[in-house]
């Protein structure tokens, strides 16, 4: 029996691929073909599996759609920090915002959480700003202790996830890393609307701030979480 191969993969899945992937790959592969496991080789040496992820213990591709989005405030509350940090940073001050800081903006245009980032000192390698909080009507009452923050009106990717949570966020963020998109680092962010929650997956959206002149205008679309939220048609933008 040719082990060569299957021994090649099974190394090619610990080093570059998740240990969920390894696991099913040893157990389901193990009595295929020599050529399946040939085949599944040259898929894994190939661009086959680009910008592909593995949330909750199954493939998903990070596909996204351009966007339109007007500018938006946000009120919340405010981190200075950068990807070394973040790990502490970010899980410190979402937990504090929770502690019933949502409760104390009045103005608040839904009940969606947002997490942002922006006034980036050069790109998501370098310091930036993190604020989580509520989109508001304006910025005239800020509580003690938050701040008010734009979001730039502009051109964004659209990334929806679905998934065990925070892992989705996390595999979103590492493949939007090596995502092969011209980003403009103004401000990008999250949106955790009604459908957070565990009927539907941990359906969130990430938006990823665009150079407006990288974009075809043909490929732009409205929002349509930017509609009533009744008029969202959940289940049509699951399939």
């Amino acid at each position: 029996m040719p082990y060569g191969i299957f021994y090649s993969v099974i190394l090619y899945c610990k080093i570059t691929m998740h240990y969920v992937f390894e696991q099913i790959f040893m157990h389901f592969i193990y009595n295929f073909s020599y050529e399946t496991k040939l085949i599944f080789l040259l898929c894994l040496q190939s661009d086959i599996l680009k910008n592909i992820s593995i949330y909750k213990g199954r493939f998903m591709e990070l596909d996204y759609e351009i966007v339109r989005k007007p500018k938006q405030y946000i009120i919340g509350l405010v981190v200075r920090t950068d990807n070394e940090k973040a790990m502490k940073d970010i899980p410190t001050i979402c937990e504090k915002f929770q502690d019933g800081w949502q409760e104390k903006i009045k103005n608040c245009v839904n009940d969606n959480i947002v997490c942002a980032y922006m006034e980036y000192d050069e790109d998501h390698t370098k310091p930036y700003t993190y604020i989580i909080g509520c989109v508001v009507s304006s910025c005239d009452y800020v509580p003690a202790g938050m701040a008010c923050k734009e979001l730039a009106e502009g051109i964004y990717a659209k990334i929806e996830v679905f998934g065990s949570y925070p892992e989705s966020l996390l595999a979103a963020w590492e493949d939007i890393w090596d995502l092969d998109i011209d980003r403009a680092y103004t401000t990008d962010f999250e949106v955790y609307n009604q459908y957070f929650t565990e009927e539907n997956d941990y359906y969130f959206s990430i938006y990823l701030s665009l150079p407006i002149e990288s974009v075809d205008p043909d490929d732009v679309f409205e929002d349509e979480e930017d509609g009533d939220e009744d008029d969202f048609d959940f289940e049509d933008d699951q399939e």
